[in-house]
């Protein structure tokens, strides 16, 4: 493994996120790695709990290294979108429970992997955002369908719309994390041994349930999110907005 690090103790498994820079940013090879790496522990029996977290405290991750974008068309905007929803529905969809430790930053697409875990435990440092709209583009990831469920419309909204950074306090008191504490990494393994207690099939069949009774036509849902946005690599607001961020001013926006 070149961009995670796994550790396996009665159950347990951390993975760790160590991808480009401090910020963890996510490109084609990492998203595939995670993605075989997802798969493989689905097929272990021995594996109970999973938790996910980032190397660092500055980041679990602050989502798409721009540079991977900067270079989508409309095509390939559209695979972009396919994997990042391959790699959430198999978060989602894994028989056991996936943990997700925030320390830091949370954005764009490391918010929607954050979104895809079953319990969220941050720091007090944590802060999330979906900036996508600030680059001329939308969430791909799975945000778009699955943020107004997890909480509520109009915070959604504000948070899409907005493409501002929300902090741990703020994420908690909407539902967007479980709880809050000093050591979050800590919480989640003293939580995650309690649940290591109870019966594994009765963890499985709960996380099976919730999910298939929280989404409705998810699938479908996900497939329109990625039509839209590929549709964005074809707009002059999209190529403003990337150029604009590696350039350090504020985007001038046409509407095209």
């Amino acid at each position: 493994m070149k961009y995670f690090n796994l550790e396996k103790e009665n159950g347990l498994v951390i993975i760790t996120l160590n991808g480009i820079k401090e910020l963890n940013l996510f490109n084609w090879e990492i998203l595939n790695e995670f993605y075989d790496i997802l798969s493989q522990l689905d097929k272990d029996r021995d594996v109970r709990i999973i938790i996910i977290t980032g190397k660092g405290k500055k980041a679990f991750s602050a989502g798409t290294d721009l540079h991977v974008e900067l270079k989508l068309n409309e095509s390939t905007g559209k695979k972009w979108s396919e994997l990042g929803h391959k790699i959430t529905r198999k978060i989602e969809t894994l028989s056991v429970p996936v943990f997700c430790v925030v320390n830091g930053y949370a954005l764009g697409g490391g918010m929607e992997i954050v979104m895809a875990c079953d319990i969220i435990i941050a720091s007090k440092d944590a802060k999330f955002g979906l900036p996508e709209v600030k680059y001329g583009i939308i969430p791909g990831w799975g945000s778009i369908s699955k943020l107004s469920r997890m909480i509520g419309k109009c915070n959604a909204m504000e948070i899409i719309l907005s493409g501002e950074m929300i902090d741990a306090r703020d994420a908690c008191k909407i539902g967007l994390v479980n709880r809050i504490v000093e050591n979050p990494l800590e919480e989640a393994k003293s939580l995650a041994r309690k649940m290591l207690e109870n019966g594994p099939l009765s963890l499985k069949f709960s996380k099976k349930l919730i999910n298939e009774t929280f989404y409705e036509n998810i699938e479908n849902a996900l497939k329109t999110e990625s039509e839209y946005f590929s549709k964005c690599f074809s707009t002059e607001d999209q190529k403003e907005g990337m150029k604009s961020f590696f350039e350090k001013r504020k985007p001038k926006f046409k509407g095209k």
